[in-house]
């Protein structure tokens, strides 16, 4: 995959269904019928916090959600076991 994106013509048009994975966490039915009611998910930590990058339903990477001139990206950290 990292050769076809690095070197074909046509990578800039794939695109995958991704998300990043704030929190991994088991809740109780009650904790799930309640997350209806209440409406927000708070999720506990800070900004300084890994997060997780997941593409097609596997992990692909870890990295922090980081703001410039006003948005928000995903920067990554390690990628398949790699440091950045």
């Amino acid at each position: 995959m990292k050769d076809f994106l690095s070197t074909s013509p046509i990578a800039d048009e794939v695109r995958l269904p991704a998300k990043v994975v704030l929190e991994r966490k088991k809740l109780s039915v009650e904790e799930l019928l309640s997350l209806e009611s209440k409406g927000v998910f708070d999720v506990p930590g800070d900004r300084d916090n890994d997060y997780e990058l997941e593409i097609n339903g596997c992990s692909i990477a870890r990295g922090r959600i980081v703001r410039k001139q006003g948005e928000y990206y995903f920067r990554i950290k390690e990628m398949c076991g790699e440091e950045r």
